[in-house]
């Protein structure tokens, strides 16, 4: 069984740190366009963090499923969700997060998210929404092939912690435009998530942001958005951005949530690294 945590931020490492030294144009490019920070609204929240021990993540045969939280330090808010991926799967599967209030004897399913089959070589991914798994409750992550059995990983309770996480909900999508911003100890990433393969007149588009890094020995502060244009890329309009942090070697995530981005529309995920330069970078557009 693949660890999915630890493939998926030795990805982000290598790409940030491509991106951070001058190997992709586009970003530079881009960044004169872009909306200068004091014209953006401010927003500040927690961010999520994959587990990263192999029994957080499982399988049901293609479909694998991983658990993360929203408590990245002690006293964030006590969440979990389900990230499930599938790479050319013939057979479609569901992921969902499964809870319990009685040590485990029974367990109740949250809202599952649906994985399509896929005959090329396209990883798809998707997030459930956020669970509460705080004391006296326990959680786990489960997925489910059309043609398999229903696998789960380790259950586990969080510990106490207040407010509550920004949406980590991720529609069925893939990534179709990525770019970075920051140094090599600062990592900061942006990626552009569509739910179809090629634009049509009901494609929507998220923004999924990472911040850090397995191997930074500060934490990386970063803040990303997004960008949709109606007029072929002459204006802007940016979303309301998200802000969070990474502790020193770790990775954390946060989402825009779903934007339109019809043929006639156009999209960008755009990322700053505040505390290394105040110079914004978006990727091509999409």
């Amino acid at each position: 069984m693949r660890n999915m945590h630890a493939s998926r931020l030795l990805l982000i490492a290598a790409v940030s740190v491509t991106t951070i030294a001058g190997a992709t144009a586009s970003t530079a490019a881009s960044a004169a366009s872009a909306p200068a920070a004091a014209n953006r609204p401010a927003a500040v929240t927690a961010g999520w963090t994959g587990f990263s021990s192999s029994e957080y993540t499982t399988n049901s045969s293609d479909c694998m499923v991983g658990l993360w939280t929203s408590q990245v330090s002690a006293g964030d808010p006590a969440y979990i969700a389900a990230e499930a991926f599938q790479l050319a799967a013939p057979y479609p599967c569901k992921a969902m997060v499964e809870t319990s209030t009685d040590g485990g004897k029974t367990w109740t399913r949250g809202r599952p998210v649906t994985l399509p089959t896929s005959t090329t070589l396209v990883t798809f991914s998707a997030n459930t929404r956020a669970v509460y798994d705080g004391p006296g409750h326990l959680g786990r992550a489960c997925a489910k092939a059309s043609n398999s059995t229903l696998a789960c990983t380790a259950a586990i309770s969080l510990g106490p912690g207040t407010g509550t996480p920004p949406a980590p909900a991720l529609l069925a999508s893939r990534k179709v435009r990525g770019t970075s911003a920051g140094n090599a100890s600062v990592m900061c990433g942006a990626s552009l998530n569509s739910t179809t393969s090629a634009k049509g007149p009901g494609t929507l588009v998220d923004g999924e942001f990472s911040a850090g890094s397995m191997f930074s020995t500060t934490s990386s502060l970063c803040e990303g958005w997004l960008e949709t244009s109606a007029n072929q890329g002459k204006t802007w309009r940016a979303s309301l951005p998200v802000t969070f942090e990474a502790p020193a070697k770790s990775v954390t995530y946060d989402f825009t949530g779903t934007h339109p981005d019809g043929t006639v529309l156009l999209a960008r995920a755009c990322a700053e690294a505040p505390t290394v330069s105040a110079t914004p970078y978006c990727s091509w557009a999409w």
